[in-house]
């Protein structure tokens, strides 16, 4: 309240509003277009290719046999079947999201 004054300033000098005019429209355009491609949020993109790999093929990138790999699953309380399942099948019988197993994994 005490600076309101300076700050309504800002709005009447033209240089100031063709900043904050062009900051507007841009952030609506990104916001509104839809990207071209294969956009989309990259996380999601790795958190659905994580969840479709078998744990077989996940326990290398976390240093990890495949037994380990399952072995680890099972001391988090996830029953994990074999090594050729993949996350969103453990996830399902375990009635859990693919990310909890994931992250158990990866810890």
């Amino acid at each position: 309240m005490a600076n309101w004054k300076s700050f309504t300033n800002y709005f009447s000098r033209k240089g100031a509003l063709a900043i904050i005019s062009t900051g507007l429209i841009v952030t609506i355009a990104a916001i509104t277009v839809p990207s071209q491609g294969k956009g989309g949020n990259p996380f999601m993109r790795v958190n659905r290719t994580l969840s479709s790999a078998s744990v077989e093929t996940l326990a290398p990138v976390v240093k990890l046999t495949p037994e380990q790999a399952v072995a680890k699953l099972e001391q988090k309380g996830l029953k994990v079947g074999d090594a050729n399942q993949s996350i969103k099948e453990i996830a399902a019988t375990n009635g859990s999201e693919a990310q909890k197993v994931i992250l158990a994994l990866f810890e």
